[in-house]
């Protein structure tokens, strides 16, 4: 890439961290360091129906949630400058061809082409759960399995299944007998 236009992404890279790190502290400085109590200016909150308190628990974590993604999108800019210092800049991460100009130009901080871009996106991040999830069924995930000795959802199915359902409501006398 030209050294001119390597100049020209380098400096809409730093208008973009200056503009992001200013982000960060305005939010910062929001009160985001605050306690709950302090933030909203209440002595006691025993006496408050939890509703009251919802509008400023929803604001504060937006707050947070608009930081953590200004603070993912300036480590982004970071890592692209770093880039441009290595002689890496412009080059996809993934196929290693040239980047379009016209993409470089509308996202400056891509590391991507638009091809393998798709690509990304379209396989998504990968799913990491917990190790826990290995050994814990999902919640009446094993409702029809009978290899357990306790009295289980299963066990539970087969009591009340004698019954009927809602469905068979007309096969039930007055007295509540079949």
């Amino acid at each position: 890439m030209e050294q001119a236009k390597l100049v020209h992404f380098k400096q809409k890279l730093l208008a973009r961290k200056e503009q992001l790190e200013q982000q960060v502290k305005s939010i910062e400085e929001g009160g985001l360091h605050q306690s709950m109590r302090d933030s909203i200016g209440e002595l006691s909150f025993y006496d408050n129906h939890p509703a009251d308190l919802g509008n400023e628990v929803f604001e504060r974590g937006k707050d947070l949630a608009l930081r953590d993604n200004a603070l993912i999108q300036l480590k982004n800019v970071e890592e692209t400058l770093q880039r441009i210092e290595a002689g890496t800049y412009g080059t996809c991460q993934k196929c290693h061809r040239r980047i379009d100009e016209e993409r470089l130009e509308a996202v400056p901080e891509t590391p991507y082409c638009y091809e393998c871009r798709l690509q990304v996106e379209k396989d998504g991040r990968p799913r990491v759960r917990p190790v826990e999830e290995e050994v814990i069924r999902p919640p009446f995930g094993g409702a029809g399995l009978d290899d357990t000795n306790y009295f289980d959802g299963e066990d539970t199915w087969q009591m009340v299944a004698r019954y009927g359902t809602s469905d068979a409501l007309a096969d039930w006398d007055e007295d509540g007998g079949l």
